[in-house]
Formats: C-alpha cells, sequence, structure tokens
C-alpha cells in the first residue's frame, strides 16, 4: 500500500471527514487512502491558486524557469516510486508507468525551456488555412 495521504491545500496538509480507498482494478487490493476535500477546502485551494497565479504572474522568467526545472527534477528523482504508484492505481505494466514518468519529466524540461521565451506575445487562435471547395489552399 503506497500510504494514507492528506490533502495539500494552501501549503498545508489538510483532512476531512470523507475517506476515499483507491484500489488496483488489476487484482483489488488496496492501493492508499486520501480524503475528499469538502466545499470549504475547496474554496481554500481555489483562492490560494488565485493568490499563486498572482505571485507567479510577477516572477521573472528565469526563476519559473527554474521552478519548473525543479519540478522535472524531483519528478526523475522519484521516477521509480511515482511508476509503481501509476501501477498499482491504474494496473498498467510497469514498464508504460515508467514510460508516463519519464514523458512528464520530458514535458517539464520541455515547459521550463518555454517559460525562459515567454513574453507575452499572443498568437490569434484563428490562424487556419481557408477552406475551398473542401481542401486547403
Amino acid at each position: 500500500m503506497v500510504g494514507d495521504l492528506s490533502l495539500l491545500i494552501g501549503g498545508e496538509r489538510r483532512t476531512s471527514g470523507d475517506v476515499l480507498e483507491v484500489r488496483s482494478p488489476y487484482d483489488g487490493c488496496l492501493v492508499g487512502k486520501t480524503f475528499l476535500a469538502d466545499d470549504a477546502q475547496i474554496e481554500v485551494a481555489l483562492a490560494s491558486s488565485e493568490a499563486s497565479f498572482q505571485k507567479l504572474r510577477k516572477m521573472p522568467a528565469y526563476r519559473r524557469s527554474e521552478i519548473i526545472a525543479g519540478v522535472a527534477r524531483g519528478i526523475e528523482e522519484r521516477g521509480d516510486e511515482f511508476a509503481r504508484t501509476i501501477s498499482l492505481e491504474s494496473g498498467k505494466p510497469i514498464r508504460d508507468s515508467r514510460a508516463e514518468v519519464k514523458r512528464a519529466v520530458t514535458t517539464f524540461q520541455l515547459a521550463s525551456e518555454e517559460a525562459k521565451r515567454l513574453g507575452g506575445e499572443v498568437i490569434p487562435l484563428d490562424i487556419s488555412p481557408r477552406l475551398r471547395g473542401g481542401s486547403a489552399s
């Protein structure tokens, strides 16, 4: 079993009365227990999220990049633990879970590099080829 996991909301560990048991779809074994957030905890999480966004948007791009790179390193360092948990909770073969962890590391590494280049440019989503007679021109 992975263990009992409290909720992390606003930087603090929290629990509620409602417990969620996570079971493996493979054999039904108990993987771990966590708590279901109540309405008040959800409101605190949303407010904390908004406050974090306001803080991060003022942060220099290089610092945001460092934070994201740190996330990639943290996932990589605990890769075996994450892969094991993914396999237990999803019933996936461990090799697939390891690939999923590796993909997450790569995604955060790429996001870290992109964070350095973000300059506030907005690219309109309506840029697309015009269709004439069923084909792009």
